[in-house]
């Protein structure tokens, strides 16, 4: 053998006794407490880790983290590790886990199996929550909620503040009984809310079905696939648009305010009061249109489009279809 050739294969036995194999486990904790005051914010980088938040008395942001996983590694240095960086400012308290990498690896298998951010706060603080895959449960906010999410569930109760921005790429959201204006947008995952009273409300769901029920203000939904379910509404306005999927609405009291409804292919069936006052206008372009309220006047059939007038025609319905049938009757 040349002596070059005896020197690469002594470099590559060396080599190869430096390579690691190792399963270990990564148990960490971390607790930290800091004393805020009004106008403070919580900015929260939690990654795939799962985030419940409640409110309590105190003046003191309390945040508990527990990260567990089992790590299998063939390769050379160091085994991967976790840490939670924790920043304070003049109003702010600033919280980010990340996973610390390894060295070179050839084969890296990670198995978490426990990652939570447990916080209690005063209710006043704002929050600013990024996350990657992890789901969020807050309840009882008084402050304004700004959430951003690439893949896991929303689940807000109790929520009385100025604004909840919400943000997600894949996964569900639950709401109940919050108050103040409402953005939502997300690729796919379905929508509930239930019990609500917001100013505006601003829905826009990719691929996914949107219910809302028992809630009162200004609702505006879009959909490119999903039904949408709009139940026991006491609505200024409701503004619904939809290219694949139906639309039932459905008012709990006599006002029916503005009803504007599209949809290019699905249904759609509007309940209103029995002593709802209000005008309508029906286009359709392939399916059928039926009114079943008692004696409209001023009705006009043609044959892509029917309108009319019920009680003197307080409040406008407009509904227009491109392939679906339309109904408009009084709720049982």
């Amino acid at each position: 053998m040349r002596p070059q050739g005896r020197v690469v294969l002594a470099v590559l036995s060396i080599a190869l006794l430096a390579v690691t194999a190792a399963a270990t486990e990564i148990e960490r904790d971390f607790h930290e407490s800091f004393d805020v005051g009004e106008g403070f914010e919580l900015d929260l980088r939690h990654g795939d880790g799962d985030v419940t938040i409640t409110p309590w008395e105190k003046d003191v942001i309390d945040v508990t983290v527990r990260y567990r996983a089992d790590i299998t590694r063939i390769g050379f240095g160091g085994d991967p590790d976790f840490d939670v960086e924790f920043i304070t400012g003049d109003d702010f308290v600033r919280v980010a886990g990340r996973t610390m990498p390894a060295g070179p690896t050839v084969l890296l298998s990670v198995r978490r199996y426990e990652y939570t951010y447990t916080i209690n706060a005063p209710p006043y603080v704002k929050l600013d929550l990024r996350g990657d895959d992890g789901d969020v449960e807050i309840s009882g906010w008084r402050a304004n909620i700004d959430c951003q999410l690439d893949d896991g569930d929303v689940v807000l109760r109790d929520i009385e503040n100025t604004a909840t921005w919400l943000s997600f790429e894949d996964g569900d959201v639950s709401i109940s009984k919050l108050s103040g204006d409402l953005r939502l947008s997300g690729d796919d995952g379905d929508v509930q809310l239930s019990d609500c009273s917001t100013p505006r409300a601003k829905i826009n769901i990719y691929d996914g079905d949107v219910t809302v029920s028992r809630s009162r203000g200004d609702f505006s939904v879009e959909t490119e696939d999903g039904d949408v379910i709009l139940d026991l509404m006491q609505a200024g306005s409701i503004r619904v648009r939809t290219e694949d999927g139906d639309v039932d609405v459905g008012l709990a009291a006599p006002e029916v305010g503005d009803i504007d409804v599209g949809a290019d292919d699905g249904d759609v069936a509007i309940a209103v009061h029995p002593e709802s006052s209000f005008s309508f206008l029906v286009t359709v372009d392939d399916g059928s249109v039926r009114v079943s309220v008692p004696e409209p006047e001023r009705l006009e059939e043609r044959e892509h489009s029917v309108s009319g007038v019920v009680r003197g025609g307080r409040g406008n319905i407009v509904v227009t279809t491109e392939d679906g049938n339309v109904l408009i009757r009084e709720a049982d």
